[in-house]
């Protein structure tokens, strides 16, 4: 996590050749109970938010 406590680290992530098996078999598994949608990683990406609070803040970075 980050010094906060909100963001989990990555530094103890994986090898890619060994991540992505164990990734794909969990989407998998999700895939019977929930719609599960994927995306590439590393690359930018269009996110739709519906947001149900009293408050949304937009961050245009």
């Amino acid at each position: 996590m980050d010094r906060y406590g909100r963001f989990g680290s990555s530094t103890d992530a994986a090898d890619p050749t060994e991540a992505e098996p164990l990734y794909e078999r969990f989407c998998e598994a999700l895939g019977c109970e929930v719609r599960v949608s994927r995306g590439l990683s590393g690359v930018p990406m269009d996110v739709m938010l519906v947001n149900e609070g009293p408050v949304t803040i937009v961050l245009d970075m």
